[in-house]
């Protein structure tokens, strides 16, 4: 067990339980990404009918995989040889979480968009729906134009 001794930071006192911890970090991320790629595959195996790909899901997946697992790792090396980089990678690791996320929900929206191009017949009807549902909207009608007043002359008078 680690103890505390006067004088000493954390980091100098624990450094044995820090760097399983970051090992361990590493490996987790890696075992579940794996996990998530293997069940995306053996659902798309199981799923015969669809003639859609997933594999833009996939390395979608495993790139959000790496990216959180570089940088535990360059947090690792930074931390390993006591440089004062660490605190700086440390910083990015906890919000790069969230980031990662957030790419993910991105790329995916963006991949099935792209993926998907409508027909003819459905712009003209997605056009008219929204013309529908616009509440006193006429899209063929130019809204009115306000004339420009110059300020130096006095109140315009239109």
């Amino acid at each position: 067990m680690s103890t505390a001794v006067p004088g000493e930071d954390i980091f100098q006192t624990g450094t044995e339980w820090i760097t399983v911890f970051f090992v361990l970090t590493m490996g987790l991320n890696l075992c579940c990404t794996g996990a998530i790629v293997a069940k995306i595959q053996w659902t798309k195996h199981r799923s015969a009918t669809s003639s859609r790909t997933l594999f833009p899901v996939v390395a979608v997946i495993i790139e959000s995989g790496a990216i959180y697992t570089t940088s535990v790792l360059g947090l690792l090396i930074a931390y390993l040889n006591n440089s004062n980089g660490q605190y700086a990678a440390l910083d990015l690791v906890t919000p790069l979480v969230g980031v990662v996320y957030c790419l993910i929900v991105l790329q995916i929206r963006f991949q099935l968009k792209l993926s998907r191009i409508p027909s003819r017949g459905e712009i003209g009807s997605r056009a008219h729906q929204l013309w529908r549902h616009s509440p006193g909207a006429d899209p063929l009608v130019v809204p009115k134009a306000y004339p420009l007043r110059d300020s130096t002359l006095g109140p315009s008078v239109v």
